[in-house]
């Protein structure tokens, strides 16, 4: 992301996981989503896909803890 798009990046994803929430109760699509920046101490792109990677795992425990079903249920 560049610009205004990179300074909004917090609110748009938040308006996301609003929406992915909102979804649990309606049985309407649920996604996790992961993301990161790289950092000025990250020697390769993996670190912050691994960053990204970490995080869309955590929020996808959240979700089922919050109810959302997965492929399996």
């Amino acid at each position: 992301l560049l610009g205004k798009g990179y300074e909004t990046m917090h609110e748009s994803l938040d308006a996301i996981n609003r929406e992915v929430e909102a979804n649990i109760d309606t049985d309407n699509v649920v996604v996790s989503v992961g993301y990161s920046v790289l950092e000025p101490d990250d020697r390769e792109l993996r670190d912050a896909m691994e960053r990204a990677d970490k995080m869309m795992y955590e929020r996808k425990a959240a979700l089922k803890a919050m109810g959302a079903k997965s492929r399996e249920s």
